[in-house]
């Protein structure tokens, strides 16, 4: 399979099936996988994003190829790739989810996006409270924060962000 998916001029749709043999036998295809997250055809792209959250804890940098994904032109891709970072446990996957919220959200990319939150809860609030959580200063992405995840410990953790004094003026307001 992998001889054959190396041979030029297979159509994109033909390595979405290839790269669904290899989900089935449970077999991880990295190169394939990168290959289809930058598909021309969305279909193969939010497809590959779904896949990246299946193999999470067999990739090598899983957030690496979601960080395109969570940006992509397509909401179905977005969609795919929000969901696919909440398979990953660490702080880093909720400041790639959030990176969807820069981009406009129909009601599924917003429900996926508050489930992040949820999802991602033990691994971001730490790191927000301490100060590693990189949201890049961007009011989009603490407020999905908030408006997702409006309970006591969160808000506390924004009140004293607000407070900090390194804080830009734009995340103020």
């Amino acid at each position: 399979l992998k001889n054959w998916t190396e041979q030029p001029g297979r159509s994109e749709h033909a390595l979405v099936e290839a790269l669904g043999v290899y989900q089935s036998h449970e077999a991880v295809a990295p190169d394939l996988l990168a290959r289809l997250c930058r598909a021309a055809d969305p279909r193969a792209r939010a497809y590959a994003a779904g896949v990246v959250g299946g193999w999470a804890d067999r990739l090598a940098e899983p957030l690496a190829l979601l960080r395109t994904l969570v940006a992509d032109e397509n909401a179905r891709v977005r969609l795919q790739a929000v969901v696919s970072c909440t398979y990953v446990p660490m702080a880093e996957a909720m400041e790639v989810a959030a990176r969807a919220a820069d981009l406009p959200a129909d009601k599924f990319l917003s429900y996926a996006l508050n489930q992040a939150v949820f999802a991602l809860k033990p691994y971001w609030l730490p790191a927000f409270r301490a100060g590693r959580l990189n949201l890049e200063n961007n009011p989009a992405r603490l407020g999905l924060l908030v408006r997702a995840d409006a309970t006591p410990d969160t808000l506390q953790a924004v009140r004293e962000l607000l407070r900090s004094a390194g804080l830009g003026g734009q995340v103020r307001e």
